[in-house]
Formats: structure tokens, sequence, C-alpha cells
């Protein structure tokens, strides 16, 4: 793989397409960061995203 990210369903390890996903219970949208990681936004409303942080997965 060279860049881009993919999404696992952890319970089936099938492959997930969609950007959205839930983190403890709160919508957010998970997208690759310009020089590497992945940034996950928090999902206000279907039309506004907050609070750009890079999620690290050490």
């Amino acid at each position: 793989m060279s860049g881009g990210f993919e999404g696992i369903i952890t319970e089936t390890k099938e492959k997930y397409e969609s950007h959205i996903c839930y983190i403890d219970g709160v919508k957010c949208c998970a997208d690759e960061a310009r020089f590497g990681g992945i940034v996950i936004e928090t999902i206000i409303n279907d039309n506004f995203l907050i609070t750009r942080k890079p999620y690290l997965d050490y």
C-alpha cells in the first residue's frame, strides 16, 4: 500500500469503504493527513465537521 488508508470492521474483519466512523458513539469522519497519518473530524451534523485531530496508533 502506498498512501491512503483502509477501514476494517473490528468484529468481522471485513473491509469498510466509508470515511464515516463512530468513536465512543460519536459520529466522525476519517481521512488521510497531508504528510501521513490519519485525521479524525467530529461530525456535528451531516454538513459540518469540527476538531481536526491526528490519530496515532502505534
